[in-house]
């Protein structure tokens, strides 16, 4: 599966950066969509600054018939206490916003020196902002994870890695419809 990885710096009038990529767990090692998501993980912006994410989580190839795709990824829910594996499978396609409060992502086995945690905002907190489960032809569990909007970038150092935490915000309308105009340009 071929991805698009693009890393645009839209960092015209707005400031704000347009991030847009796939981190693809079924890849293997070598090839381009491997390639492409590690690119994705070594180059992810880091503090400070403002980005546009549209990322796409392609899951790991399930390992035996009814195993569930794994996203490589933990969810918390809105009470703060961990939440069930996200179950992004065929026919799952709907927002998930409402249950998550924060995605870490483990990347480890693309890209070890990253730990990648996105904070969730709740259906009306940040209206540019969603979790979603998505129809995705081109991976073999036919769906995948999606996670757009706009957030501020922190990082931390830890050994041998960045923390990046991605905190939703809501920019002004002026600053966001210049941003999302240019999220949907090929």
């Amino acid at each position: 599966m071929l991805t698009a990885l693009i890393l645009a710096a839209a960092l015209d009038s707005t400031g704000i950066a347009v991030v847009r990529g796939a981190i693809d767990f079924s890849a293997k090692e070598g090839t381009p969509a491997f390639e492409e998501s590690r690119t994705l993980l070594e180059q992810f912006p880091t503090s400070p600054g403002v980005i546009y994410l549209d990322l796409v989580i392609h899951p790991e190839t399930a390992a035996g018939a009814g195993a569930p795709p794994d996203y490589h990824t933990d969810a918390t829910g809105r009470e703060g206490k961990p939440a069930s594996p996200l179950s992004c499978e065929a026919g799952a396609a709907a927002l998930i916003d409402d249950s998550v409060s924060a995605l870490s992502i483990s990347a480890g086995t693309i890209y070890p020196h990253i730990v990648l945690d996105i904070l969730i905002a709740a259906p009306g907190e940040h209206p540019f902002n969603a979790l979603a489960c998505t129809y995705s032809p081109a991976s073999e569990a036919m769906a995948a994870i999606s996670v757009t909007g706009f957030f501020a970038v922190n990082t931390y150092a830890i050994p041998t890695a960045n923390g990046v935490r991605l905190q939703p915000i809501t920019p002004p309308l002026a600053l966001a419809l210049p941003v999302l105009e240019k999220a949907q340009e090929p």
